[in-house]
């Protein structure tokens, strides 16, 4: 049995490590007796030329003259890898070529005639739309005019209907102040003519009256007029009578005789 001699470097927590091992031993058998060196057991990947190397692969293909160069590295559960796995998984879904109209499909057609065609359908259809649209939006706004302008002659016919009712109110209103006017006036003539009737017929009646009473008056005031004037007359006489006295008793004779 051949023995080799393993440098192990870059282990977590010793740094590089020196065994010994049978030709015939794999690369579990080297992680059993690292971990059984450290302590305690830890799952490793072993990388040797940037390749991992398999658990069940013999240590002596990594032979390469009296040494085998292998770097662990630790694993840890649910881990990902590194940034740059990253890019490299991205790598595959990065576009090849920026040029991508210039492509062709799968039926022989330049991808940028296909956008067009696609974006000329898409006009064409939308062009349609608006045309109904507009159209609907016409017969829309024949239909408000429409109606506006019912809407306009029913406002018209009411006002004039308003508008004669108006006239037929103001003159049947003139028409009763007229005729309660007149009506009034009816009635206060033929108050005046009953109460000039009934003034009439009072004066009549007094008349009658003053008939039966006025000649007895009469008869006296002539008696008293025929006594008043008899005695008028006998008082001049008298006093003529006197005054003749009076004159011839105080003048003389021979003044009345010359």
């Amino acid at each position: 049995m051949e023995w080799i001699q393993l440098l192990i470097g870059e282990l977590p927590g010793v740094g590089t490590l020196n065994v010994y091992l049978s030709s015939q031993d794999t690369v579990r058998d080297l992680e059993k007796l690292i971990w059984k060196r450290l302590g305690y057991s830890w799952p490793l990947i072993f990388l040797y030329g940037g390749k991992i190397v398999a658990a069940e692969e013999r240590l002596v293909r990594f032979v390469s003259g009296s040494f085998l160069q292998a770097r662990p590295l630790g694993v840890l559960k649910g881990g990902k890898g590194g940034f740059g796995t990253l890019l490299r998984g991205q790598a595959a879904f990065r576009k090849k070529s920026r040029n991508v109209s210039a492509c062709r499909d799968l039926e022989g057609r330049r991808l940028r005639d296909v956008e067009a065609e696609k974006r000329l359908t898409k006009w064409y259809a939308e062009r349609e739309q608006g045309k109904s649209q507009m159209g609907n939006s016409y017969s829309q706004q024949a239909r408000r005019n429409e109606e506006s302008e019912q809407t306009k002659r029913q406002h018209e016919e009411i006002k004039a209907q308003v508008g004669n009712t108006c006239r037929t109110v103001e003159a049947n209103t003139e028409s009763a102040v007229v005729k309660g006017l007149a009506m009034a006036t009816k009635r206060k003539r033929n108050f005046t003519e009953s109460s000039n009737e009934q003034r009439g017929e009072k004066n009549v009646a007094d008349q009658s009256k003053r008939r039966w009473i006025l000649p007895t008056f009469e008869d006296s005031s002539d008696e008293d007029d025929n006594i008043e004037s008899s005695t008028c007359v006998q008082g001049s006489q008298e006093n003529s009578v006197e005054l003749d006295n009076l004159l011839s008793s105080s003048l003389p004779i021979a003044n009345i005789s010359g």
